[in-house]
């Protein structure tokens, strides 16, 4: 028997169910949400040709040898970054969001493909030290990795999209826990996120809350804001001198505290300046539609509304109220998973969630029972993609996280989107039916 007919007969069915599955329901409910809107109406035959040029291409991933493609995983890193500046220079904006590059009438968005480009390089400058635990685990090496991050990052901000920004920074949170790289200085990393995004949202809702002139000097005041940043700075200096010269390791894990708190502060008054205040309200707004019901608040409403009306069983499909008469917005994109909740109801949603934590189970085994560390590495970053995406997509529709703008894997309507779910798919499927003969 062949290599290739030994390598086919070891696919998961199961998991190549659910693809399927998946890009069904992402064609039926985008017709549904879509067929009322004479300029979107053919948007699901736009999803049929996408996923089927997804498949085509997949079938490449599927088959070849994924250790052909982590030779050249630099090279297809640098590509990437490459169309993130080409994007920058001559893409095409649209709702204020420079992403797309256009060849006559197809576009695509390259940092959808980036983000497998990235798991992919990432995957290999780590599985390159996978003996060296101590350098691995090196504060030297955390920034080496960091920066293979930060620099589409910080192209993809500069588009802006915050949502897919953001994406890549829990995707290397997901693959740093799992490759075991410094975990004082990843810990570190959330609490950063959380006091930058802080002083933004604190200022939005002193805006809408309309909160005494006092508070508002001292909030609005960046003078104040760098102050307290320099001293933190500062004391942490000293701190981290003093722990050198008596060698403590908990002096110098307070040290860092203290400087990365300082360093939050300076970055959280440059998010201030860099997001839009739409961004800002829309991350607002989860913790209380109510503050901005006719504004960033009305989607989560609305959508929390089509999701309740569904029931159990649902409305039927092409019967929901909110999606039929208009009420939903981005009812193909964002919040497809809303038009599910109304039209199929809880059974369909639950299926759904159900569905993933299947995939999440399988790419977890995987990790587990392989024996290729670069795979391992490969199944967190991709794991990382589709959990933390899913997570943030579905969540926003139920009102439990901000609205970002990512779309739901596989079903929301997008070509490059589902493109890029298709080959992250296949390349766990790859690995999978390798599970047998891993090297």
């Amino acid at each position: 028997m062949s290599d290739k007919k030994i390598k086919i007969s070891f696919i998961d069915l199961p998991l190549l169910i659910i693809l399927l599955i998946f890009m069904v329901v992402s064609v039926l409910f985008i017709y549904s949400g879509t067929k009322n809107i004479s300029s979107l109406k053919y948007r699901f035959l736009n999803q049929i040709i996408y996923g089927s040029i997804g498949l085509i291409f997949g079938i490449f991933l599927l088959l070849i040898d994924l250790k052909k493609i982590n030779d050249i995983s630099e090279f297809i890193y640098l590509f990437g970054i490459f169309l993130l500046i080409l994007t920058l220079l001559i893409g095409t904006r649209v709702r204020s969001s420079k992403s797309w590059i256009r060849f006559g009438p197809i576009g695509i968005q390259p940092s959808e493909f980036m983000k497998i480009f990235y798991i992919l390089f990432l995957s290999k400058i780590i599985s390159l030290y996978q003996n060296d635990d101590k350098y691995r685990k090196s504060i030297k090496f955390f920034f080496i990795a960091l920066l293979i991050t930060i620099i589409p990052v910080l192209l993809i901000l500069k588009q802006p999209d915050f949502g897919s920004a953001f994406i890549f920074l829990l995707i290397f949170i997901t693959i740093g826990f799992f490759a075991d790289l410094n975990s004082e200085m990843l810990i570190l990393m959330i609490i950063m996120g959380i006091f930058i995004f802080s002083l933004p949202l604190l200022r939005v809702y002193i805006k809408i809350i309309d909160t005494s002139v006092f508070i508002k000097n001292i909030i609005f005041s960046n003078k104040y804001f760098l102050i307290i940043s320099l001293l933190l700075i500062i004391t942490g200096i000293i701190i981290l001198l003093i722990s050198i010269n008596f060698e403590s390791r908990l002096l110098m894990r307070i040290s860092i505290i203290f400087i990365g708190v300082g360093l939050s502060l300076i970055l959280s008054i440059i998010a201030d300046k860099i997001l839009a205040d739409y961004q800002k309200k829309r991350l607002l707004v989860f913790v209380n539609p109510e503050l901005d019901k006719l504004g960033s608040g009305y989607n989560i409403i609305q959508s929390k509304i089509a999701i309740g009306a569904g029931g159990l069983f649902g409305k039927g499909l092409f019967k929901g109220t909110q999606s039929q008469f208009g009420f939903l917005p981005e009812r193909s994109t964002d919040f497809i998973f809303s038009i599910i909740g109304e039209e199929g109801g809880f059974l369909l949603s639950f299926g759904i969630l159900i569905m993933w934590g299947i995939i999440y189970y399988k790419i977890l085994s995987l990790i587990k029972i392989t024996t290729s560390y670069y795979y391992k590495i490969v199944l967190a970053g991709i794991f990382g993609y589709f959990f933390n995406q899913t997570i943030l997509n579905i969540g926003m529709t139920i009102g439990l996280m901000p609205i970002t703008g990512v779309p739901l894997p596989f079903i929301s309507y997008g070509g490059s989107s589902l493109m890029t779910s298709i080959f992250a798919y296949m390349i766990v499927l790859n690995i999978s039916m390798k599970r047998y003969s891993v090297s």
